[in-house]
């Protein structure tokens, strides 16, 4: 949208609404493809692909979730976007998006843009390697240490709680 529609959009309650919906469906989706992985021990190998894909593709589209939530300056749109991003592991980039790479887009600092001529293959492993201790390097700013408790600390136990939650849900369903 055009940048004077930007504010009008941020504020408009449908709009933040239709954001955040997302996030349940998110979860269920995950959840369902959990329940039946567990319940179904003759699953055909086609009915796993469909439901990697699905899920994977929610989970894809959820990053988009959280993209826009992390630049977000509310307590909760930043909570919202740490829930999103939870599933694909990706929690840093809820902290390194807003607070690094729009601080350093295109210098050779910002892990998350590409070097002139550099192959996707490159790329890759330096912009998650890099994401990674970029929000790490950032937390251990704001903060002082990683493990200090409250909104702070949001990458690493963002992380954590996404691995914690995800042996849970799986015990819970009988997977594991």
């Amino acid at each position: 949208p055009p940048e004077q529609d930007n504010e009008n959009l941020h504020n408009d309650r449908y709009y933040q609404a239709i954001v955040k919906a997302f996030i349940p469906a998110q979860s269920a989706t995950s959840v369902l493809a959990t329940w039946l992985v567990g319940r179904r021990k003759d699953m055909p190998l086609t009915d796993y692909l469909g439901l990697t894909l699905t899920v994977g593709a929610v989970n894809g589209i959820a990053i988009n979730t959280g993209h826009e939530l992390s630049h977000k300056h509310d307590k909760l749109d930043r909570f919202f976007s740490m829930l999103a991003l939870a599933p694909t592991g990706y929690t840093h980039f809820a902290v390194e998006h807003p607070f690094g790479h729009h601080k350093r887009v295109a210098t050779p600092e910002d892990p998350a843009s590409s070097r002139l001529g550099e192959s996707f293959w490159k790329f890759l492993p330096r912009t998650v390697i890099g994401g990674f201790k970029s929000a790490y390097e950032i937390e251990k700013r704001q903060v002082g240490t990683l493990w200090a408790q409250g909104s702070q600390g949001r990458a690493i136990f963002g992380w954590l709680a996404m691995q914690r939650d995800g042996l849970g849900l799986a015990q819970q369903l009988d997977v594991v």
